[in-house]
Parts: structure tokens; sequence; C-alpha cells
């Protein structure tokens, strides 16, 4: 199946002294009937990438290609591609049909208010066609902006952090709705956000950025259990960092020592470690935690504890001076498995152990 987007050393620079270079020379494949995110902080050069392919930007260097077509150049009203933006831009002294059909009516496509009550119908607000976005929700309002991007049937949908602006319930609902539309309609959709749990609970594959660099591209999973480097590691959930000395225990496992009383059993080294130190880590709710010491594992004093819900965090000072977080399930009746100043046990599976070498 041909790559609904391919990009290859794509580069955007800005003037300035020196220039600033927003992306850098990225490589990137997105499959047709995706929905595909990018993921990163904000400056990190998600939005760029976004409005390049848009045609909104012009790469300083490098190729974009459309289903097999170099697009580079293209001017964005030659692009089968349409953009839901954060704001939703709706004209205020019309209805919500008239809204939807706008530009196909300007495009002089036949049947344009049809087709737009089929969006309507698609983003279930079909009832609603003769109210003015003044009479809708937050919520309905950004389903009116899907309904008019959807409209003249792009092959690629590009939306621009299109949640931010609602609240959380509403975020969470409307998630759900977006993946539906995507899988409907069977268009490209490729989503920017800085949200974490937004690309986690939608996409297909996430492509991590920083600073102007793909950092990892891979399914949700992959990414948050099998982070390619720290960054990815870090923006992605939280988890526990220690820097170590590998000793090798034959070709499958490896001891990682943190300090003289601080050691992790662990997988092997990655190939592509030099030698030397590495950052060993394992997320928060991999470990356990246990009331009282235990000889052989990780012991300290409990220094604080957060309640969380369904979840309470507890912050372990070790006897060496430093700090792990665990993270564990409620009982039933929400008491904790201890109190703060009281002494505890921390164990990790070496199964939870991750190795990083970037």
């Amino acid at each position: 199946m041909q790559d609904a987007i391919t990009i290859n050393g794509l580069t955007k620079s800005y003037p300035g002294t020196p220039p600033v270079r927003a992306l850098k020379g990225s490589d990137l494949s997105i499959r047709d009937n995706e929905f595909f995110t990018l993921l990163g902080p904000s400056g990190c050069g998600k939005t760029t990438l976004l409005r390049l392919i848009a045609g909104f930007e012009v790469p300083t260097d490098g190729t974009l290609k459309l289903f097999g077509e170099n697009i580079s150049k293209l001017p964005p009203e030659k692009r089968p591609v349409n953009t839901v933006f954060q704001h939703y831009s709706l004209f205020p002294h019309m209805n919500v049909l008239e809204n939807v059909a706008y530009g196909l009516l300007r495009q002089g496509k036949p049947d344009a208010r049809r087709t737009a009550q089929e969006m309507l119908d698609l983003v279930h607000l079909g009832e609603f066609a003769k109210r003015r976005p003044s009479q809708l929700s937050g919520g309905q309002q950004q389903r009116v902006a899907l309904a008019r991007a959807l409209a003249p049937h792009p092959r690629v949908l590009l939306l621009d952090e299109p949640l931010s602006a609602l609240d959380l319930k509403l975020r969470q609902s409307m998630r759900a709705e977006l993946k539906r539309l995507q899988r409907e309609t069977g268009i490209t959709f490729v989503f920017v956000t800085h949200d974490q749990e937004e690309a986690l609970s939608m996409s297909d594959r996430i492509a991590v950025m920083s600073r102007g660099e793909i950092q990892q591209v891979a399914r949700p999973a992959e990414i948050y259990e099998y982070p390619a480097t720290r960054f990815v590691a870090e923006f992605i959930g939280d988890a526990n960092f220690f820097e170590a000395t590998p000793r090798m225990n034959g070709d499958s496992a490896a001891t990682y020592h943190v300090s003289d009383s601080i050691r992790f059993a662990g997988p092997a080294l990655p190939a592509n470690a030099k030698g030397g130190k590495v950052t060993v880590m394992f997320r928060l709710e991999k470990a356990r935690i246990a009331p009282g010491r235990a000889d052989g594992s990780l012991g300290g004093t409990i220094s604080d504890i957060e309640y969380l819900g369904s979840q309470t965090e507890y912050r372990v000072t070790l006897d060496d001076g430093m700090s792990v977080a665990v993270r564990s399930e409620n009982h039933q009746d929400g008491t904790a498995i201890a109190e703060v100043g009281s002494q505890a046990t921390v164990e990790v599976d070496p199964e939870a152990i991750r190795v990083l070498v970037a």
C-alpha cells in the first residue's frame, strides 16, 4: 500500500542570526488510512511540520510527497488536504449548514448543501443544521469545524491541537469521536498535540518530536514501554532514572550498579551502547512497595505520599539519599500501604528495567 505522506530530509529554517532551524532534516512516512500523531512540547517543530504538509510554509530543503507526488512547492489550494485549527473560525452570521457548505459553494461543487447535511449527520449534528454557532456548545462547534473540513473529502485531514480549548470531559468524548470519524471516512488523520494521554489513546502511531527532530516513531504501547531516548521516556509518562555502570551476566542479562547499595538486574546492554555509564529506568507503576524492610531489596523511608484517586504515589528516600517513586493501586477502602516516615521496601522486576543510551 502506498504511503499517504512521505518526507525526506525535510528542513525548515527562519531568518535570524543565526537562522532558526524549526525542522532539522526529518524523514517520515505516514500510512494511508492511519491516525497519526505528532507529539511534543511547544516549539518542538510539530506545528511547523503540519504547516509544511498543508502548504502554509515552504520547506528550506528536502522533499514532501503526497501519495507519491512531490508537493513541496504546490500551493495549499492545490493539495487534497484540509486543516482543522485550534480556533474553529466559524462564520457567526451563518447557520451551521451554511458554514459547512461554504467552501463547497465557493468551489462550485454540485449538491453542496446535500453534502454538507451528510457531513453534519456524520458528526451527529444533523438536527442542528439551522442553528447559529453561538447557539452551540464548544464541543458542538468543534464538530461543525470537523464537518466543514471533511466536506470536500480530502485525502488527508490535518488537526492542529483541535481539542485544547475544551474541558477535560469534553476532550475525552471528542477523542472517541475523532477516532470514529477516521475509521468511518478512511481518511488519513495527522493530529498535532502536546498532550501525551490524547496521543496514546487515539493514535495508530506516534512521532515524538523535540527541538525540530523526530525522536521516535512507533505504536503507542511501544513508545510507552520501550522509549528510544531519555527525552521520550521523560515526556511520555513518569519514570525513575538512574545513572549506572553495567556488568554483563552472560549474553542476555546484566546487572546495573548505581551505587554500592543500589543495583538492578536487567536486560543485556543494547548493541548501540559505547561502554561506560548508561541510564536505567522503570515506570512508577512497574515497581512494588511493601511496608518494612527486606534483605536484598531496596530499602528506605517514605518521605511523601500523594493520593491520586485510583492510585497512590509514594516517594521513598533510599538509604544512600537517592529517591525513588512508586505508584500502587489503592485498596478498596482507600487506605495507604504505609505512612510518611515509615520504613519501606521497593521491589523492581528485571523485566521492568529499560536501558537508555541516548
